[in-house]
């Protein structure tokens, strides 16, 4: 995918998801469209489960969403619910949906354990680099996400760090400043030479 087509495509999720979100009826739809259409993502229903099972306790428990590939999990919320609320679980422990998804990390076998947390309620993107001492969270705004797509790689890529987020949002945030500059400086000289050759007449 070119970067125009992966910003139109992010254009439309924005508008698609703006403002609603279900976690149990939307919560599907929501990633394979981010995953397929903005990310380009091949076989996304292939290539990423759906309500894993994890044994807490002795009880069943599903994680929303897990990447094998990147080793990714994906707590979901509905829209509205904060990131970092503590919620009454059904076996009547309170957590932050980081913390719900951590629990559920700690009881994977080795190699399936997540690289990335990422916690999301339709409206935020938040992610957590578990190769960090104390994981803080990384947000994204859905309406950034049209020039922000970029930080979302690590969910199709093994190698991308924590590091290289930060670099390709700062790269981002320096070209377009760049940008901008040139922008102001050719229409500051076109209007200059406007005014001079109409001084001149």
């Amino acid at each position: 995918m070119t970067s125009a087509e992966q910003r139109e495509a992010a254009r439309q999720f924005i508008n698609r998801w703006r403002g609603h979100g279900n976690e149990t009826q939307d919560c599907h739809s929501y990633w394979i469209q981010l995953l397929s259409n903005i990310l380009g993502m091949k076989d996304v229903t292939e290539r990423i489960n759906f309500e894993k099972s994890v044994v807490i306790d002795g009880h069943s428990k599903r994680i929303d969403v897990y990447i094998p590939e990147t080793r990714v999990i994906i707590e979901q919320k509905s829209f509205g619910i904060s990131l970092d609320q503590k919620i009454l679980n059904s076996d009547g422990v309170s957590l932050t949906p980081f913390e719900q998804a951590d629990r559920y990390n700690s009881k994977l076998i080795f190699d399936e354990r997540a690289r990335w947390i990422v916690t999301c309620n339709f409206s935020e993107i938040w992610i957590y680099d578990m190769n960090e001492k104390q994981p803080e969270p990384s947000k994204i705004m859905l309406e950034e996400l049209q020039t922000k797509y970029s930080l979302l790689d690590f969910l199709i890529k093994k190698e991308v760090s924590v590091r290289d987020l930060f670099f390709i949002n700062k790269n981002y945030a320096f070209n377009y400043a760049i940008q901008s500059l040139l922008t102001s400086i050719s229409l500051y000289f076109y209007f200059y030479i406007l005014s001079f050759f109409y001084h001149t007449i």
